[in-house]
This record gives C-alpha cells, structure tokens and sequence, in this order.
C-alpha cells in the first residue's frame, strides 16, 4: 500500500502543491532540469498527480453511471 492510497482528495491535492512548490524551489537553487534531487522530486509529483487524475476519473465515472 502507497502513502497516497489513504489520502483523500483534498490531502492529496495538498501533497501535489507541496511537491510542486518544493520542485520549483529545488530547481531555482540548482539551476539544472536534469540535477538528480529535481528528476526525483519530478517523478514523485508525477507519481501523485496520476494517482490524483486516476481518482477523480472513477468518481465521475460512477457518478455518471448513476445519473444514466
């Protein structure tokens, strides 16, 4: 089990500004795209943000079953 399995919606979406923000920060200091703290950081807010878009499209699948 992952860390974002038991975080709702909105703590997730917290976790994704977190980890953007940090990104952001990391990158100005090193100045490089490709430093391996930045690549990391990257593929762990990508990671968060699949999880987050994976979420929110089975809640609206189900909502839209329910609804037709």
């Amino acid at each position: 089990m992952y860390l974002y399995d038991k975080l709702d919606d909105n703590e997730l979406s917290k976790m994704i500004q977190n980890l953007r923000q940090r990104l952001v920060l990391t990158v100005s200091e090193k100045n490089n795209f490709t430093d391996k703290e930045v690549v990391l950081l990257s593929q762990e807010l990508d990671v968060y943000i699949l999880e987050y878009q994976k979420k929110t499209f089975h809640k609206e699948l189900r909502q839209f079953k329910v609804n037709h």
